[in-house]
C-alpha cells in the first residue's frame, strides 16, 4: 500500500515539466496539490477494504508502530500529539466509506502467467546474490538485475505452532539504495527472466514494486541516498504459477528499473517465511 499504489500515484501526478516533479511528485510540496487529500483519503479507504477481507490481513501489533507519535495542529490551531494507534479504528474517528462496486475488480482479480516457470536453462549464466552480510558488496541494478534466490527448505517450527495463522513465503530485497532526490520505480518479477520495462504488471509473475519519490530539492543533494529493505509476500504468486508445492530450491528474481535517474544498488536478496 505504501509503495504501490500510494507512492506511485504521487509520481504519476507530479508534473514532469517541473524541476523536482512538483507538486505531488516531491515530498516537500505534495500537500500543495488538492489531489493530495483525495488521494490519501482513498489510500485509507483501500486499507480498510483490504483489511476486512480476513485471513492474515490485520493491523500491525508491534508497539513500536502503534505508539509512534506525530504532532499536528488541530482545527483550533492547537498543537496535538497523535499516536498511530489512535487512527486505526475508523469508527472512533467518525469515518466511514461508501461501498464501491468497482472494488470487486481488484479484490477478485486473478492474474495469469505470461511465461514458463522453468529456470533450469538459465542457472549457468545467472548469479546468486544471496542474503546480505556485513561485508557484502552492493550490486547495481543497471536497468535490470536477475538473481537466483534459494527458497527455504522448511517452515520454522515456531510458525507452524501458531494456530489460526497462515504462513507466508516472503521475498526480501535487503538494503535497496536509491538516490533521495530522484523518482525511482523498481518492478519485481519471479521466474520471468525476459521481463523488462514494458512487461505488464498484470501478470502472475509480478510480485510488486518499490517506488520512491524525491524527499529533497535544490543544489547539493545529488549524492544523498535513501535505503530501504523491501518485502513482498509471494505465496499467491507461487500458487498461480504452480510452484507452491514445488521441490525446486531456487526462484529466479528479475528486478526491472522502470523509472530512475541515478544509481540503484541492492545488498542482498533472500526468501523467508513469516
Amino acid at each position: 500500500m505504501e509503495n504501490a499504489p500510494h507512492t506511485s500515484i504521487h509520481a504519476w501526478t507530479g508534473d514532469n515539466r517541473e524541476t523536482y516533479l512538483e507538486d505531488m511528485g516531491n515530498f516537500y510540496s505534495a500537500a500543495r496539490d488538492p489531489i493530495f487529500y483525495a488521494h490519501h483519503s482513498n489510500v485509507d479507504r483501500l486499507w480498510t477494504v483490504w483489511n476486512k477481507i480476513g485471513g492474515r490481513r490485520k493491523d500491525h501489533t508491534d508497539p513500536d508502530f502503534l505508539d509512534a507519535e506525530f504532532i499536528f495542529y488541530d482545527e483550533n490551531a492547537r498543537m496535538v500529539r497523535v499516536k498511530v494507534k489512535d487512527a486505526l479504528d475508523t469508527t472512533r474517528l467518525g469515518v466511514s466509506y461508501e461501498k464501491v462496486k468497482e472494488d470487486k475488480l481488484w479484490l477478485n482479480y486473478e492474474p495469469q502467467p505470461l511465461g514458463g516457470t522453468d529456470t533450469v536453462t538459465t542457472k549457468e549464466t545467472i548469479v546468486k546474490i544471496g542474503p546480505a552480510k556485513e561485508n557484502s558488496t552492493p550490486v547495481k541494478v543497471d536497468g535490470k538485475l536477475k538473481s537466483l534466490v534459494e527458497r527455504p527448505s522448511s517452515i520454522p517450527q515456531d510458525l507452524l505452532e501458531k494456530e489460526g495463522e497462515d504462513v507466508e513465503e516472503v521475498l526480501v530485497l535487503e538494503e535497496v539504495m536509491v538516490p533521495r532526490n530522484v523518482v525511482t520505480h523498481l518492478a519485481v518479477f519471479i521466474n520471468l527472466p525476459n521481463a523488462d520495462e514494458n512487461t505488464p504488471i498484470s501478470c502472475a509473475e509480478y510480485v510488486g514494486s518499490f517506488v520512491h519519490i524525491p524527499h529533497l530539492f535544490g543544489s547539493g543533494t545529488n549524492n544523498d541516498t535513501h535505503s530501504a529493505t523491501v518485502r513482498f509476500g509471494i505465496t499467491d504468486n507461487l500458487v498461480r504459477l504452480g510452484l507452491a508445492t514445488s521441490q525446486s530450491s531456487d526462484l529466479l528474481v528479475t528486478i526491472v528499473s522502470k523509472v530512475s535517474g541515478g544509481t540503484i544498488t541492492i545488498k542482498g536478496i533472500k526468501i523467508e517465511y513469516e
